[in-house]
């Protein structure tokens, strides 16, 4: 299993090497997600929200360790659909959403690096979440022994 504290400071990280994204925040539940939204100030959009992963496990046997971590984020910002539709928000957001997954693919191939276990990453569009978010939820998997 991950580390929640190594995985907050990864994406705060890595939020700093991606342009286009202006906070980070990691949730447990969408009502913690629903919150977060409700509390932020526009300057801070687009947003990455990191849900704690949950995790599988994969061992044969005791002294074999092997754990699969099933991970999600979403790059949200807020959609109008009088000045900003959500199609705007997708096209706006999907170069960073881009820039997201390279900076992961890159940090998968150091080796040693928690991440180096990168599977199955996968991106899918999102709209109307609570009402006015917009944007993309990245799903990955981090095989890790």
């Amino acid at each position: 299993m991950i580390r929640i504290k190594d995985l907050r400071e990864y994406f705060e990280s890595l939020v700093e090497r991606t342009n286009g994204i202006y906070s980070v925040t990691l949730v447990t539940v969408d009502k913690d997600m629903s919150y977060a939204l409700r509390q932020m100030q526009r300057e801070e959009f687009p947003a990455l929200f990191i849900v704690v992963p949950s995790s599988d496990d994969n061992s044969d046997y005791p002294d074999s360790v092997a754990e699969t971590s099933q991970c999600l984020l979403f790059l949200l910002d807020r959609s109008d659909n009088q000045r900003r539709t959500p199609i705007r928000v997708l096209e706006d957001t999907q170069e960073t959403v881009e820039a997201l997954k390279q900076n992961l693919r890159e940090d998968a191939a150091r080796p040693c690096h928690f991440m180096s276990g990168l599977r199955n990453l996968s991106t899918n569009p999102e709209t109307g979440l609570y009402s006015d978010y917009c944007g993309w939820s990245v799903s990955f998997n981090i095989e890790g022994r």
